[in-house]
């Protein structure tokens, strides 16, 4: 395991914030995960989920949809509740599944601009590889976000994500769209598209 929840969680006013995302990447997109990189997983999400009672706090009041050809999943891995739309396979020998999720907490009275600090914080200090490509502002579905673009490595295989952050009264929520580094121009048509449905109710 290059990464642990553990790694990549940091503190802030007493508060944890974290790319919990980071784990579930591990599980979701790579489909040559040993099982004892799996077990460790696991655990360390599970552990996290119960240290952390703020986490899945936005469950339930967001939506977002799919695009054509994609799946989507709303279910609980480990105890972290999270939204997931994944790609099908390209072929028999690809080995990275395109995704995007959501995850959420609680942000208790935190702005849009420090909840981003924080989590920029969390990926500077804990993610391997890790390499800012570009940030802006962004409005999606009248609601304003913090848009990032960066790079990092895991399990051998170097990796593009583009994230959004949204607070919303008290609750932060994150949206990941994940690729193999190099494919995220083929892949952020889709990936855009399925951001515009986002909305919290």
């Amino acid at each position: 395991i290059i990464i642990t929840v553990q790694q990549i969680k940091t503190v802030m006013k007493k508060q944890f914030f974290f790319f919990a995302f980071g784990a579930i990447l591990l599980l979701i997109s790579c489909k040559q995960q040993s099982q004892k990189a799996g077990t460790q997983i696991d655990k360390d999400l599970k552990d996290f989920v119960k240290q952390n009672p703020g986490v899945n706090a936005g469950a339930g009041t967001f939506s977002i949809e799919a695009t054509e050809g994609w799946t989507k999943i709303d279910t609980t891995i480990s105890g972290l509740q999270v939204v997931l739309l994944k790609s099908g396979m390209e072929s028999q020998s690809d080995v990275f599944m395109e995704n995007i999720n959501v995850i959420t907490e609680k942000t208790n009275d935190m702005s849009l601009d420090d909840y981003f600090k924080a989590n920029l914080a969390s990926l500077k200090n804990g993610m391997p590889g890790y390499e800012k490509i570009s940030d802006d502002n962004v409005t999606i579905n009248s609601r304003e976000a913090h848009h990032l673009i960066y790079t990092h490595t895991y399990t051998g295989t170097p990796t593009e994500v583009e994230a959004y952050f949204f607070v919303q009264g008290k609750l932060g929520y994150v949206i990941t769209c994940s690729t193999e580094k190099g494919k995220l121009a083929k892949w952020k048509p889709l990936f855009d598209k399925a951001v515009n449905t986002f909305d919290i109710n």
